[in-house]
C-alpha cells in the first residue's frame, strides 16, 4: 500500500503545520483574554478601592468605640491614648471633660471628609437623664492608626 502524497515529502510538514496551528490558537486565546481584562481591570480597581475605603471607615470606627468606651467607664488615663495632641488641648481647655461620665452612647453615622481622616457624629445619653447630646468627633490617621483629634458638641 503506498502512503499519501501530503506525507511522502517527510514527517517534517505535518509537525510545522501542528505547530504554525497551535501558535495561532494561543495568538486568538491571549487576544482574547487581554480583550476581556480590558473590561474587567477597572471594575476590579473600583472594588479595590472601596474595600480598602471601608476597611479604613471600620479602623476609624473601632478608634471611636474604644475612645467612648474608656470615656464612658470614667478611664480617662485610656480614654487619652486615643486622643491627638490638638483632643488633649481641647480637654485642658475645658471644651470637654473625660471626668463627665455618661451612661450610654450611639454612633450615629461616620463618614469620610475630603481632607483624610474620618468624622463621627455621637448621640451621648447622660446619666442625668437629660435629653441626648450630640457631638462630633473628628477623627485622624496617624501611622496606622487612628485618634481622635477633636471633641465638639453639635450644634
Amino acid at each position: 500500500m503506498e502512503e499519501p502524497r501530503f506525507f511522502n515529502k517527510g514527517a517534517w510538514k505535518g509537525v510545522v503545520i501542528a505547530v504554525i496551528a497551535v501558535a495561532a490558537s494561543q495568538f486568538v486565546l491571549a487576544w482574547q483574554y487581554y480583550r476581556l481584562e480590558e473590561k474587567r481591570l477597572p471594575v476590579i480597581e473600583q472594588q479595590l478601592a472601596e474595600q480598602r475605603q471601608e476597611m479604613e471607615r471600620q479602623a476609624a470606627k473601632e478608634a471611636v468605640v474604644l475612645f467612648l468606651d474608656a470615656w464612658k467607664e470614667g478611664d480617662a488615663v485610656l480614654a487619652q491614648r486615643y486622643l491627638t495632641e490638638n483632643a488633649v488641648l481641647q480637654e485642658q481647655g475645658g471644651m470637654f471633660s473625660l471626668q463627665q461620665g455618661f451612661s450610654d452612647y450611639a454612633i450615629v453615622k461616620i463618614e469620610k471628609l475630603e481632607k483624610g481622616g474620618f468624622r463621627a457624629q455621637v448621640e451621648k445619653q447622660t446619666e442625668q437623664g437629660l435629653p441626648k447630646q450630640v457631638e462630633v468627633l473628628l477623627v485622624r490617621k496617624i501611622l496606622d492608626a487612628y485618634y481622635v483629634d477633636s471633641v465638639e458638641i453639635a450644634g
